[in-house]
C-alpha cells in the first residue's frame, strides 16, 4: 500500500523518484529566491550608480550578476527537491555540445557579452564609431547592444561584433576629443593674418576645452590653394557636426574682417583660330585664372 501511495504522489526523473511534497518544496524555493537574487540586484545597481562618476555604469553588469544569481537558485531549488543534479550537468553537457554547434554565433555573442562586461571597454552612455558610424551606447543585452546614431537612429549591434573588430571608443578614459575642419586660401595670402583669424575663431568656440589652445596647422599646398586646418579640442564628442558648424562660421567671420578670401577652383581659356579663320575656344584647364591668346589674334 505505501509503495502503491508513492508510485501515485512521486515524479520519476530517470532512476530518481520526486515526491510531490518536495517538488511542491522545490518551487516554492525556486520562487522565494528568484525574488530575493531581484532585490539584491536592483539593491547593488542603486548602490554602484551612487559610488560610479559614470551615469548607468553599473546596470549591465548587475543584469547579468541576477542571472548568474537566478541560475543558481534554480540549483539550489532542483536540490531541494531531491534530484541528483550530476545526471543534469551529464545530460547538459551532451545538450551543449549539440546546441553549440547549432547556434554558434548566437553563443558567440553571448560570450562577447561576457567579455564586454568583465573588460568593461564599452559601457552604456559611451560614444562609440562601429563601421564608420558615430553611435551612443543606450543599452547592453545578452545577444545585442543597442544604439543610436546621430540622426536618431537605433541600431542593433551583435556583442561579437563589438569584441573582434576594432572599435573607437570615443569616451572609453575621458571625453576629450579633437575637432577639425580645413580651410582654402589663395597663395597671395597674408599667413601671419590668416592664422590670426583661425586662431580667434577657434578660441571663440563655445564648447571647447578651455585647457587646450587650438591649432592651426597647414596640411596641403595644391596648385590653386593653401589648405589650412584648424582644430580645437572639445569634452562632448557626440555633437562634433555642431561643434563643426560653429568652428566654420566663425572662421568665415574672422577672415572677412582681414579680407581674406577663399580659395575658388580658376579656369585658363585658351583661344585658337581654325582653318576657316573664325574664332573657337577650348576649355583647357590652368591655374593661374588669367586668359591668354595662341597663334596670333583673333580676325
Amino acid at each position: 500500500m505505501q509503495e502503491t501511495l508513492q508510485r501515485l504522489f512521486s515524479i520519476q526523473f530517470g532512476t530518481t523518484n520526486v515526491s510531490l511534497l518536495a517538488a511542491a518544496t522545490a518551487f516554492v524555493v525556486f520562487v522565494a529566491l528568484w525574488f530575493v537574487t531581484g532585490s539584491v540586484g536592483r539593491a547593488l545597481e542603486q548602490v554602484i550608480r551612487r559610488g560610479s562618476s559614470r551615469p548607468h555604469a553599473g546596470r549591465a553588469a548587475m543584469r547579468w550578476l541576477t542571472y548568474a544569481l537566478r541560475l543558481l537558485a534554480l540549483l539550489v531549488a532542483l536540490q531541494v527537491g531531491g534530484i541528483n543534479l550530476t545526471g543534469i550537468f551529464a545530460a547538459g553537457a551532451v545538450l551543449a555540445v549539440g546546441v553549440g554547434l547549432a547556434m554558434q554565433k548566437i553563443v558567440e555573442n553571448f560570450v562577447s557579452g561576457v567579455i564586454l562586461l568583465l573588460e568593461r571597454s564599452i559601457q552604456i552612455g559611451d560614444v562609440v564609431e562601429v563601421e564608420g558610424q558615430l553611435v551612443r551606447v543606450e543599452h547592453m543585452g545578452i545577444r545585442a547592444t543597442i544604439a543610436r546614431t546621430l540622426n536618431e537612429e537605433q541600431i542593433i549591434v551583435p556583442n561579437g561584433m563589438l569584441v573582434q573588430n576594432a572599435i573607437k571608443n570615443l569616451t572609453l578614459e575621458d571625453p576629450l576629443h579633437r575637432v577639425r575642419i580645413e580651410v582654402g586660401v589663395p597663395h597671395d595670402t597674408d599667413i601671419a593674418a590668416l592664422r590670426d583669424a583661425l586662431t580667434t575663431a577657434g578660441r571663440a568656440v563655445s564648447n571647447r576645452s578651455a585647457t587646450e589652445e587650438p591649432s592651426v596647422y597647414l596640411v596641403n599646398m595644391s596648385p590653386s590653394a593653401l589648405e589650412y586646418e584648424l582644430s580645437v579640442w572639445t569634452n562632448d564628442p557626440w555633437n562634433k557636426r555642431r561643434t563643426q558648424s560653429e568652428m566654420r562660421e566663425r572662421a568665415f567671420a574672422a577672415m572677412r574682417e582681414r579680407n581674406i578670401s577663399v580659395a575658388l577652383p580658376q579656369i585658363d581659356v585658351h583661344l585658337q583660330r581654325s582653318e576657316s579663320g573664325q574664332g573657337s575656344e577650348s576649355g583647357q584647364r590652368s591655374e593661374n585664372g588669367q586668359h591668354s591668346a595662341q597663334d596670333g589674334e583673333l580676325s
